[in-house]
C-alpha cells in the first residue's frame, strides 16, 4: 500500500489543498491520501487559528466526497501538535509492514527543513514529495546528497487559508477558493468573522 501524508492546519482547508491531493496520488500512483489535521500548530498564529474540532470537521467536509482520501485525527489521540517525524513513526505502525509512506510538502517547508524536529529521520520513514511553490527555489533545499526528494508537477494554485479569512473578514467572496459545503459550514457557523 502506498500512503500520501498531507500535513496542515487547514484553516481552512481550500481546494489548492484538494488538487495538491488528488494530483500527488496519480502522479504517483498512491492509494489514499491522509489529510492529517494539526492540533495546535507551534508556529501559527493562535487569534486566527479555529478550535482543532472545527478544523477537523471542516476538512472532513471536503473530503468526503473523494473515496481516496481520509482524514486522520493522529494529532488528536494526544490533544497536542506531534511532530512531523513522531506522525511518520505512528502510521507505519498503525499500517502493514509493507506500506509506504509519501510525505507530501510544499517547497517552502522544503527549504526550512532543517528547523524541523529530527529532520533528517523523516526519510527512514517515508519518501519526501515536494509541490513547487512561487518563490521558493528547491534548488536552494539545504539537503545532503542522499537524500532524495521527488518533486511534482502538480500546478502551482495560488490560493492560501490567510487570504481566505482576510477576503471573509472584508466580507468578500470565497466562491470557487473552498468547496460549496465548506463555503456553507463557514457562513452557518459564522466563521473567522
Amino acid at each position: 500500500m502506498k500512503i500520501g501524508i498531507l500535513g496542515g492546519s487547514f484553516n481552512p482547508i481550500h481546494l489548492g489543498h484538494l488538487i495538491i491531493g488528488e494530483y500527488t496520488r496519480e502522479e504517483f500512483d498512491l492509494d489514499i491520501i491522509l489529510f492529517v489535521v494539526g492540533y495546535a500548530p507551534p508556529h501559527k498564529a493562535s487569534h486566527t487559528l479555529l478550535s482543532p474540532e472545527k478544523r477537523m470537521e471542516m476538512t472532513g467536509i471536503a473530503i468526503e466526497s473523494n473515496p481516496h482520501f481520509e482524514l486522520c485525527d493522529i494529532e488528536f489521540e494526544e490533544n497536542q501538535s506531534s511532530y512531523t517525524v513522531d506522525v511518520l513513526k505512528s502510521l507505519q505502525k498503525k499500517y502493514p509492514e509493507d506500506t509506504i509512506l509519501y510525505l507530501i510538502i510544499g517547497s517552502d517547508s522544503l527549504l526550512e527543513i532543517k528547523t524541523w524536529r529530527n529532520w533528517r529521520e523523516l526519510w527512514s520513514w517515508a519518501k519526501i514529495v515536494v509541490i513547487p511553490r512561487k518563490g521558493f527555489s528547491i534548488a536552494d533545499a539545504p539537503l545532503d546528497k542522499e537524500q532524495e526528494i521527488f518533486v511534482s508537477g502538480c500546478p502551482q494554485i495560488e490560493i492560501s487559508s490567510s487570504d481566505i479569512r482576510m477576503r471573509i473578514i472584508d466580507k468578500r467572496s470565497i466562491r470557487y477558493l473552498v468547496p460549496t459545503e465548506v463555503q456553507k459550514y463557514i457562513s452557518d457557523q459564522k466563521l473567522y468573522v
